[in-house]
């Protein structure tokens, strides 16, 4: 009888157990294919988990289902190509979309979208045969209608043959059309175009767009023609963000986009969450606006340097120097400096010369030590203390010469034994002392007859604890190192 009961309740623990987990396993992803396209959720979970959207942004996600959510699509046709949610955003999609169109194919079936490239491929006769276009139309100047402004006597009559590729005429007309809105030579438009593969796939609206865009910004042409880039991101995406974000951090968008290419282009939805993450991490409006190429980044990628950057002792404590913002744009580089630092056998770690082009006249020099506007930011950060720390760090003769790391160590010592913020800093110069010869002067302390502990306050413990730590160094600083030469100490 009593087994039976407990096998029941172990049954019954388990039920609860699964729905628990099915619960607990509820993802964002899932909730958008619910919430958008009435999927249960049991269903829904499967197709998520079976595909493996999750890896997908769910922004992203969201935008690519609203997208095929609006449009007189079949969604349980649409369901049946997982990869359309991996391919890229709505605006994407948007994209494709506006280029079938503007070439004449007017009902943009999925079967159509999934097979741009071959229509791309295909010739025109082809296309009319399997009724994709109408027959007595002219591919070519069709095109020419989207573009803005129209050049006048912008003759494409080479471009009418109907043996010709959609991909081809509509290339030859990116080109021209390029070649003629920001006067670039034949050589230039050839380099653009090796260099930016997508450009000739743009929708022709989405082309004049962006040139327009980057000259109201106040880009010249040529230098437009430098960063190509802009001429294949997604000109809805920037104007939202011109329009329903003018500033940020305190900074005026369009200067901003002016002075970073690569902001052009970014989503709305994309800026403010790096935004919102940039401040959860504590990183100061100020310090940001110096470092706005920041945002040319997702946010799932800084998100993860900043974790990764917080599992390295030497630049975790450093997490709100202006200077990571930095560390965080320029992470590999930074990581590999690092590393190179840790092989010389240079301790010292200082952001200012990591992220710097001063990095490999320091590695030459061979001189470890800090920056002392960062020690002093650090340990502040700690002590909570006024610019006397300046004043009682810099009478010891080593004080730059410490890596942050072994400064906390005897900071939280210190901490953990009952000493306040107070106590350590009247006695200042004690975080430069290695923590394990910090405890050993105060063991030292804490067991000499003649000190009576009971009746000495802590700040004169720790005053006397440093002159333990000196005493056999007659004073010459010597006590914060490891080990010392003999000739160190004579």
């Amino acid at each position: 009888m009593y087994m039976n009961k407990i096998n029941k309740l172990l049954v019954c623990t388990k039920c609860v157990q699964n729905q628990l987990r099915f619960v607990k396993t509820v993802s964002v992803h899932e909730k958008l294919f619910t919430n958008l396209l009435g999927m249960k959720e049991e269903e829904a979970h499967k197709y998520v988990k079976n595909h493996r959207l999750t890896e997908i942004d769910s922004n992203r996600l969201y935008e690519t289902i609203k997208f095929f959510n609006n449009k007189p699509l079949d969604i349980k046709e649409v369901l049946k190509h997982p990869n359309v949610f991996r391919f890229g955003v709505k605006h994407t999609w948007d994209q494709i979309h506006m280029y079938l169109q503007e070439c004449g194919i007017h009902e943009v079936a999925l079967d159509i979208l999934l097979d741009v490239r071959k229509i791309r491929a295909s010739s025109i006769s082809k296309l009319k045969e399997i009724e994709l276009i109408d027959q007595e139309l002219k591919v070519a100047e069709n095109l020419i209608k989207y573009l803005k402004p129209l050049p006048s006597n912008f003759d494409v009559s080479d471009l009418l043959d109907d043996e010709l590729t959609l991909g081809h005429i509509h290339k030859n007309i990116v080109q021209r059309f390029i070649s003629y809105r920001l006067e670039a030579s034949p050589e230039k438009i050839e380099k653009l175009f090796r260099t930016h593969l997508h450009i000739h796939n743009k929708s022709l609206t989405f082309l004049c767009e962006n040139i327009n865009i980057a000259l109201e910004l106040g880009y010249s042409k040529t230098r437009l023609m430098n960063n190509g880039y802009i001429l294949q991101t997604n000109p809805l995406n920037t104007r939202e963000v011109l329009n329903a974000l003018p500033t940020l951090a305190q900074c005026d968008m369009r200067a901003q986009m002016k002075m970073y290419p690569k902001l052009i282009g970014i989503s709305l939805q994309n800026f403010l969450r790096t935004y919102e993450l940039l401040r959860k991490c504590g990183i100061a409006d100020e310090h940001i606006s110096k470092n706005m190429n920041i945002f040319s980044l997702s946010t799932k990628t800084i998100q993860n340097r900043i974790n990764n950057i917080k599992k390295v002792p030497e630049m975790r404590l450093l997490m709100k120097n202006p200077k990571m913002l930095d560390m965080i744009i320029h992470y590999h580089k930074a990581i590999n400096r690092l590393d190179l630092l840790q092989k010389v056998k240079l301790k010292c770690t200082s952001l200012s010369v990591i992220v710097s082009d001063v990095f490999d006249e320091y590695v030459k020099e061979g001189k470890d030590v800090n920056r002392k506007r960062e020690l002093m930011k650090l340990i502040r950060s700690m002590v909570k203390d006024d610019d006397i720390i300046e004043e009682r760090f810099m009478k010891h003769p080593f004080f730059l010469n410490v890596p942050f790391v072994e400064i906390e160590k005897t900071y939280l010592y210190l901490r953990a034994h009952s000493f306040l913020n107070k106590q350590i800093a009247v006695a200042m110069p004690i975080l430069l002392y290695p923590k394990e010869k910090v405890k050993e002067a105060l063991q030292t302390i804490y067991n000499d007859e003649r000190i009576k502990y009971a009746q000495v306050k802590n700040s004169q413990v720790l005053n006397t604890a440093l002159y333990f730590l000196e005493r056999d160094h007659h004073f010459t600083g010597n006590g914060i190192w490891r080990s010392v030469e003999p000739d160190d100490e004579s």
